[in-house]
Order: C-alpha cells, then sequence, then structure tokens
C-alpha cells in the first residue's frame, strides 16, 4: 500500500498496522487470515481466482521453488549484464516486480504480477541472484550483503549511509565493548536495561558519538557480532515477538554497581 499511495502521490506515508487491520476485518469484502506471526487479507473468493498463468493465488512468502532452472539461468545472465543506468530497481518487492514486468523480459513473459513479486522474493532469499542496497533491489555482486563479507574479512568499516552518521568514527572493540555496558545500563547510576537489538545502533550514534560497525568488528550482520564470545560476558539476545532484544548477561548484571539512589 505504500508503494502504490507513494508512485500515485509522490508522497511517503506511514500506515499503522493495527488500524489497518481493524479496516480490513470491518470489511464485508475483505477475509483475514493468520500466517504465523503475520497476516494477509484476500477478496472473498480470491484464493480460487486464476492468474494470468492459470495458477492459483500467488504466496509471494512461499519459500517454494518451483520455477524451471531455464527461467533462473536466464534471469542470472540479464542481471548480470545490466548497464549502469538500469542496474538500480525499486526497493519493494511490488514495486520491482512491476518495473520488470515493464521491460517485457522474455524469462518473465507470461507470468502475473504475483508470480514476478515470488520470483523476486525467491531471488533476493534463496538464488543470490539479487540483494538490496540503501533500500533499492540491485545484482547480487552490487548488494550491501557482498560488500559487508568483504569488509567484515578485512575488519573494515562498511561506508556509511549518506546523511546516516556525519563526523562520527567507528568504535574500536574496547569501546564497543564500554559503549554496550553503558547502553545496557551496566555501569554508572542507571539500572539494568534491555534494548532492542534494532535500537542498539542508533543508542551508539545518540548517546556515546559512535558508530557500532559489525563489519569493523569482522561480522556481517550486529546480532552475530554481540553474539560473539567478546561479548558473551556482556549480553545475551533474546527472541521477543518478531525480533529481538538485546539483555544484559546475568554475570554482568552481578558486577554491576548498584544505582545511586535519589535524595529524599
Amino acid at each position: 500500500l505504500v508503494e502504490r499511495i507513494l508512485a500515485a502521490t509522490a508522497k511517503q506515508v506511514d500506515i499503522d498496522l493495527r488500524h489497518l487491520r481493524a479496516a480490513c476485518e470491518a470489511s464485508c469484502d475483505l477475509e483475514v487470515s493468520e500466517q504465523g506471526s503475520d497476516w494477509s487479507a484476500l477478496l472473498r473468493g480470491a484464493a480460487s481466482a486464476p492468474c494470468a498463468s492459470d495458477a492459483a493465488l500467488v504466496d509471494v512468502y512461499s519459500p517454494e521453488d518451483t520455477y524451471p532452472d531455464a527461467l533462473w539461468a536466464q534471469a542470472t545472465e540479464y542481471f548480470r549484464g545490466l548497464e549502469e543506468r538500469d542496474v538500480v530497481l525499486p526497493g519493494g518487492r511490488y514495486s520491482c516486480a512491476q518495473e520488470l514486468l515493464s521491460r517485457g523480459l522474455p524469462f518473465l513473459e507470461g507470468r502475473c504480477l504475483g508470480e514476478v513479486c515470488h520470483i523476486v522474493q525467491i531471488a533476493i532469499s534463496q538464488r543470490q541472484i539479487l540483494g538490496y542496497t540503501e533500500g533499492s533491489v540491485v545484482p547480487h555482486r552490487r548488494s550491501e550483503a557482498v560488500v559487508k563479507q568483504h569488509c567484515a574479512a578485512e575488519h573494515r568499516p562498511i561506508a556509511f549511509s549518506k546523511g546516516e552518521a556525519p563526523g562520527l568514527r567507528a568504535a574500536t572493540l574496547e569501546e564497543a565493548q564500554g559503549g554496550l555496558r553503558a547502553i545496557l545500563g551496566l555501569g554508572g547510576d542507571a539500572a539494568p536495561r534491555e534494548v532492542p537489538l534494532p535500537n542498539v545502533k542508533r543508542l551508539f550514534r545518540s548517546e556515546l558519538s559512535l558508530v557500532l560497525s559489525e563489519t569493523g568488528l569482522g561480522h556481517t550482520r550486529l546480532c552475530d557480532l554481540l553474539q560473539d564470545e567478546r561479548f558473551r560476558g556482556i549480553c545475551e539476545l533474546r527472541h521477543q515477538g518478531n525480533g529481538y532484544v538485546v539483555v544484559p548477561c546475568a554475570a554482568a548484571q552481578a558486577d554491576a554497581p548498584a544505582p545511586i539512589a535519589s535524595p529524599p
């Protein structure tokens, strides 16, 4: 919905998922169904409606790859040979699929939009034909994942996104360990606290004026860095909802000084 609104109005909007679900459930034309921790809304009777290639409604999240090897071979060849001006595709699966269909690619001939969305998903998640960089879809060789692999192997911080951390430098190992203790409340006057994983880097920037770079410390993912033995005595990761929280480990909490009580 966000992608379609952006394409139609050139305005970026935020959609409250709780309100959206409530509106879908209140509609007589839509049927809401649970899918693990996710949910979907379909037009009533849409599950039996065929798409252009005579297939049932396509589940773009399905890991099942039923497409012929010839399609993947042609797709690989096409994305490897893209010219510079065509190499960046829209970041959303739906918008990316629309763009690819508009190019009249032979290996997508006869495929409906849902199937192309699914092909994009598999090309990213399983086939390593496509990837992401700065929110856009690009050939895998140009993706952030590949750049991160190279940087992590060389223990080199990945180049910061434009405007992400102006004037800040990457934390050393000692600064990363101390900074993590600080934001988890394991020192000074603060009480120990849990921090959602996506907030860790933001807190390093806002509270410590440092960038926590996982590639600079030898990892491609922040969750792997925080589970490195060098951080084992400081924190643990715990699954919560659809994500993770960083939790002070028991030993670190025992060693932390008690917060100073406020005077009466």
